[in-house]
């Protein structure tokens, strides 16, 4: 998953200021669902823990000098297999989800989608 968001302090204590003073203008609806002003969603840590399955998270910059500039728009969930991406959550999906039991219900879904396409494949 890809953050609509740059790494480091200074661009986190902003992403937190952001959040705390305009949260219906904040530009990253995974961050505002899985991260609080300052740590992790209680609810979404324990889910993410659920699962013995690699879940890699990035922001825009990480992602980018991994992968190279994709032209992918943020925030996005994506199934990297045999060098190549498929979308599992859209940028627009993300702005539909309310809750993070929303957001975690969606990945549960695309999770057993996957797991279930490798042991019928």
């Amino acid at each position: 998953m890809t953050y609509n968001a740059q790494s480091g302090l200074k661009n986190g204590i902003l992403d937190s200021l952001h959040k705390i003073f305009s949260p219906s203008t904040y530009p990253c609806d995974l961050c505002a669902l899985t991260y609080g002003h300052f740590s992790e969603n209680p609810h979404w840590k324990k889910f993410r823990m659920r699962y013995n399955i690699q879940i890699s998270f990035y922001h825009i910059d990480e992602f980018e000098a991994i992968f190279g500039k994709l032209n992918y728009r943020y925030p996005v969930a994506l199934l990297h297999r045999n060098k190549t991406f498929d979308t599992l959550i859209s940028p627009e999906e993300f702005k539909q989800f309310k809750t993070t039991e929303e957001l975690i219900a969606r990945v549960e879904t695309a999770i057993n989608n996957i797991l279930n396409s490798k042991t019928t494949s």
